[in-house]
């Protein structure tokens, strides 16, 4: 169960910016099971989203995991100062620190393979193309993109894709996670994007979220 926990924030705070102008994309999500932990989690998920906006120095990310919690997340990427909210069942917490502090220590993994695939459909009115992601254990993801939308790397939407993911099937810890852009306004301002802290909640350094993995 933390594991999977873990594998989700992971996944949110990967997604840090990926425009060089104020936009902000929506994202419907839905979460498939295939084992029996996973299964409990996913049920607890329905109705889960994501939205991220960017002017492509600050970023703001808000997830909600249906039931369960809820993540905001603020970045700047001159500063690399990260501000995080996140409430729910699992309690109200609030980190912010450095993003060098997020480092991983442990042995690094296999580099995940990525084929760029000669597929395209439509989403939202844009022309996307097809990647597949294949990690050391076999599981497929599949990104479909649109080079339309600007980005610098991020880890979430691999390095090698050029351009932005309006839709991903991620595979991992026995879940099924589908992001689907429902929404993108390329007007966006991002003063309405903040990550506010209420004062009764003690703000931890980011390294204290490792703790989460354990």
């Amino acid at each position: 169960m933390k594991k999977i926990f873990f594998l989700l924030t992971v996944l949110t705070v990967s997604l840090t910016s990926f425009a060089q102008k104020t936009t902000s994309i929506h994202y419907n999500l839905k979460i498939e099971s295939t084992s029996d932990e996973a299964a409990m989690m996913a049920g607890l998920m329905d109705g889960s989203s994501m939205l991220i906006a960017t002017d492509g120095l600050d970023t703001y990310v808000k997830t909600v995991f249906g039931m369960m919690y809820t993540i905001e997340m603020e970045t700047n990427t001159e500063t690399k100062i990260i501000t995080m909210l996140m409430t729910g069942m699992i309690g109200d917490m609030a980190f912010q620190g450095n993003s060098d502090e997020l480092e991983d220590d442990e042995e690094k993994t296999e580099e995940p393979e990525l084929k760029l695939i000669n597929e395209k459909k439509t989403i939202l009115g844009y022309k996307c193309k097809k990647a597949i992601l294949t990690d050391e254990e076999g599981n497929e993801s599949i990104y479909w993109y649109t080079d339309k939308i600007e980005r610098p790397d991020v880890d979430q939407m691999p390095n090698a894709i050029p351009g932005v993911c309006l839709e991903m099937v991620v595979v991992a810890e026995g879940m099924t996670i589908t992001y689907t852009a429902d929404e993108v306004d390329d007007k966006a301002n991002m003063a309405d994007f903040k990550v506010i802290i209420p004062e009764e909640i003690e703000i931890q350094p980011l390294s204290a979220m490792s703790s989460m993995g354990q």
